[in-house]
């Protein structure tokens, strides 16, 4: 459906096939919870790291995962972050909460084994699919009524109707799911199905734009706009085209009202924070990237040590009114905690991931993209890598991605093996 890549498994006898189908079969669970629920995350996760490793033909499966271009700098950024911890001032607790955080690095490697197989990274993007679809139909459920799973009580429109987490993570996690849809209407030929993809854009987009609180996700999803017209359109096309697109989605934010609250607060929030008043939501956020960047000034090479954000911050705010967990800025997180090094490290994943596209499929470049484009501009206002209900998307799905790409190495070098199962 989404992939055009095919592999073609070999049988391992090492390896016990229901035990590795049984992970296989988690880490689609973990995808398809990554957006609607921490503790079927955690529980799927837990029994994927389990039946993984017990699943026989260790070493093979380490060789298929450290074998991608993107083993070398996730292990370097490990290292970066074992280092930090012989100088932070930062208490035991928060270096363990930041060593666990990071650490699902290491799951983006352990998903390459797992998603070799064409059929799998089809049901693992099915997965997300399926997981995005019930959330966006939830918000339109929750402005009617109050369903049991939904974080917020807010009938009528003009309110957040954001449901199984906050409206910055449902807002990102739309955007990719929109871009989704954007491809597979572009490319599907038939009819009926063209209608339904045309059908959940159209969802999604109404969700993102009147339904969900936040701006987000708006930006990202004009990222990912963007991208779609670089990528799927004709050159001659693509200025028009992305001009028409970008003017159409700033109509409707102009006629929601949520979304002009929310912008126009952007503008009432700079203009305070200029006159001295930092306790806003936007000021805030410029008041914590100009204390990260400061820091990083003072420590610029290897920064103040794993987890010494939270410490440094609350000493420096004299608050944790949302100023002491992260920057805000994924980039001023790493370069604050890690110094030149570390946000260097950080540059260097993400180029890595973008060049993996040259040698995927159409389809498989596209997701990678997505994925990509999301967590860049994303990672200029959140900290995506370390909250944890966007981690938990963005490490899946960049593992589904670095799988594909693993796979295309495969199809170009015969000699390689094509699946471990």
């Amino acid at each position: 459906m989404f992939w055009a890549t095919e592999i073609e498994g070999k049988k391992l006898t090492e390896f016990s096939p229901r035990l590795w189908v049984f992970s296989q079969s988690m880490a689609v669970l973990m995808i398809f919870s990554a957006p609607i629920s921490r503790a079927l995350f955690n529980i799927s996760a837990a029994l994927f790291l389990v039946s993984w490793f017990l699943s026989g033909g260790l070493r093979k499966k380490l060789e298929v995962a450290v074998r991608n271009p993107i083993a070398v700098p996730i292990f370097v950024m490990v290292g970066v972050m074992l280092l930090g911890i012989l100088y932070t001032p930062a208490p035991k607790q928060d270096i363990v909460e930041h060593v666990r955080v990071y650490s699902k690095f290491f799951l983006v490697l352990l998903f390459v084994p797992v998603f070799l197989d064409e059929r799998w990274r089809n049901r693992g993007v099915v997965a997300f699919l399926v997981a995005m679809a019930l959330t966006v139909i939830a918000t339109y459920i929750n402005i009617w009524f109050d369903p049991p799973w939904s974080r917020t009580a807010n009938q009528g429109f003009g309110a957040d109707h954001s449901v199984f987490v906050d409206y910055i993570v449902q807002g990102v996690a739309t955007s990719i799911f929109l871009g989704l849809c954007i491809f597979n209407f572009y490319n599907e030929e038939k009819v009926a199905r063209k209608s339904i993809w045309m059908a959940l854009f159209l969802l999604g987009l109404f969700s993102l734009v009147f339904l969900i609180q936040g701006r987000s996700g708006q930006f990202t999803f004009l990222a990912v706009l963007l991208l779609a017209g670089i990528i799927l359109l004709p050159a001659r096309y693509r200025i028009v085209s992305v001009l028409i697109g970008v003017i159409g989605v700033g109509a409707l934010v102009y006629l929601s009202p949520l979304m002009v609250d929310r912008m126009m607060l952007i503008y009432s929030d700079v203009m305070q924070f200029l006159a001295g008043n930092k306790e806003t939501s936007v000021g805030l956020r410029m008041y914590m990237w100009q204390f990260s960047f400061n820091s990083m000034l003072e420590s610029p090479w290897l920064g103040k040590g794993t987890g010494s954000y939270h410490i440094l911050a609350e000493q420096f705010f004299g608050h944790c009114n949302y100023t002491c967990f992260h920057p805000h800025n994924q980039y001023l997180f790493f370069g604050m905690e890690h110094g030149i090094l570390g946000l260097a490290v950080y540059i260097w994943i993400l180029v890595i991931l973008a060049k993996a596209t040259r040698s995927m499929s159409a389809s498989a470049a596209f997701f990678m993209w997505c994925v990509w484009v999301v967590l860049v501009v994303d990672g200029l206002a959140n900290a995506p890598l370390w909250y944890r209900m966007e981690s938990y998307i963005f490490y899946t799905l960049l593992g589904l991605g670095v799988a594909a790409h693993s796979a295309s190495l495969t199809q170009n070098h015969p000699n390689h093996e094509s699946s471990i199962c």
